[in-house]
Formats: C-alpha cells, structure tokens, sequence
C-alpha cells in the first residue's frame, strides 16, 4: 500500500488504488479530531453505523430545553452521503422524550431503535408518569428524504427502559430491559425503582422477520436475573451474543459487587 497527503488530508490506499481510510491533518502533519458537531449533552451516548457504500450516520441523544423540562431529551443525528455530512437533524418531530436508543444496520440501511415516553408531559409532570409511559419505538432511514419512518414496538403502561438490536445475514434481535413494577410513586428513590422490591425487572427479546421486514412479538427471556445496569449484543454467525451487568446484591447503592452474564441466544 501506500499513502499520500494533500490539502491537510491523509489518505492511504490498497494497492488496487481504492481509498480505505482517510484522516484530517494539522499543519504539521499530524492527524487531527474533525469537531462535527459542538454543545452536546452530557449523557450523549453517540453511536455510528456505516454501509459498504461508504455512507455513515452518527446518532446520539441531545438536551433541547425548548421542547420542555419533561421532553427535553431527543435523538439527533447526522447522515455522511460519501461526500458530505448533512446538518444536524431530529430523528422523531413528537415532542416526546427519547431515553435511550441504539444505531446499527438493518439489511443495508441505518437503524434506530429508542425508548421513548409515548405523550408529550406537561410542566410539572411527575416521575411516575413519565417512567409508566415509556415504549419502545423502531426507525429505519431513507436515504432519498434523509428521514426516518417509524413502527410503534411496544404500548403499555411498564417502564421498557433500555433496548438494543442487532442484525447479521438475515438474523436480526432486539433485546428490551422492563420493569413491570405496578407500584411506582412518586416518592421512590432512584434505587427503589431500578432494584427495589417492587421492581419486577424482566427481560423480552424481539426476532426480525425478513420476509416481512417487521418485528415480532416481545418473549420473555426466562432467566433469574439481578437487576441489569448496562447490557450489549451482538450476533456472531447467527448466535445471538447479550451480555449484562448485573448487580449482585440488587443494590445498585452498592459498589464492587457486580457480575458479567452472557446469554446465548
């Protein structure tokens, strides 16, 4: 292979002369961050996803204080077409609150799954509210609009609060976290309702229907498990691979006592 340098651009080639990997370069040479987008939350999260085109998109969960204090959080994201990124767009115009979300690629083209609160809360919503009305949303990008459309997964009054999908050659997962507690009030502490007594957390798993492109029925995994702090998935050859941390003592109060379980799927 070899590498040239040009108007403060790196690009090295195969030998076939087909660019694979590009960087900015500063003035002396050196590779260089390309800020793509400032002011940021704090609790971002970003991901990206590529095609083989060489197209990309960058997601991640932005703080927009206009939409409300009780639907501030929003996914946005930003499309590389091969030559250019496109502004910074909002993957849903509901003025709901996206909690949580994952990027990947579904059968060539860029996906999101998120929790989101299903109805925009009012100033001085309460916690409770907010939590019972989280549902699972799933978006798939056109890239002739640059938009995404979107298919409702889940609708009930449990707290599905964390969700991933993956797919690989026609094996597509996704796996939601919920706590099915029927006793949420306001006054619950972080810790009571992520782990309390009453939290009734449960873990379900979607399978995707190629044939139909849709997804399927949420099945219960049928797993004792401690509560469930962070998780990951990914499919290896058509096992599907989810990994979680789990907090031993279900005291997430507690520090040094969690544990790693793999589940194969």
């Amino acid at each position: 292979s070899n590498s040239t340098d040009y108007s403060g651009v790196a690009a090295l080639y195969t030998v076939e002369g087909t660019l694979f990997m590009g960087m900015t370069l500063n003035e002396a040479g050196e590779p260089q961050e390309v800020i793509l987008v400032s002011n940021v939350y704090e609790k971002s999260s970003p991901k990206i996803a590529e095609l083989p085109d060489g197209s990309k998109m960058i997601a991640w969960i932005n703080y927009d204080t206009e939409r409300g204090e009780d639907n501030a959080e929003v996914v946005n994201y930003i499309y590389f077409d091969g030559e250019n990124w496109n502004d910074v767009s909002v993957l849903d115009e509901t003025l709901t609150a996206d909690i949580d979300m994952d990027l990947r690629v579904l059968n060539d083209r860029f996906a999101i799954v998120c929790t989101e609160v299903k109805e925009e809360l009012a100033t001085g919503a309460t916690i409770s509210e907010r939590l019972l009305k989280s549902d699972v949303a799933f978006f798939v990008f056109d890239p002739s609009t640059n938009v995404f459309s979107k298919t409702i997964l889940t609708d009930n009054l449990y707290n599905d609060r964390q969700v991933l999908f993956d797919y690989e050659n026609g094996n597509g997962i996704a796996v939601l976290y919920r706590s099915e507690n029927e006793n949420i009030t306001d006054d619950m502490t972080i810790n009571d309702f992520l782990c309390g007594e009453d939290a009734n957390n449960k873990l379900y798993f979607s399978i995707y229907d190629e044939n139909t492109d849709s997804w399927g029925v949420f099945s219960l995994f049928n797993y004792e498990l401690e509560a469930i702090s962070t998780m990951a998935l990914k499919i290896v050859e058509g096992i599907a691979y989810i990994a979680l941390e789990c907090d031993n003592d279900d005291n997430f109060d507690t520090t040094w006592d969690r544990e790693i379980v793999l589940i194969q799927y």
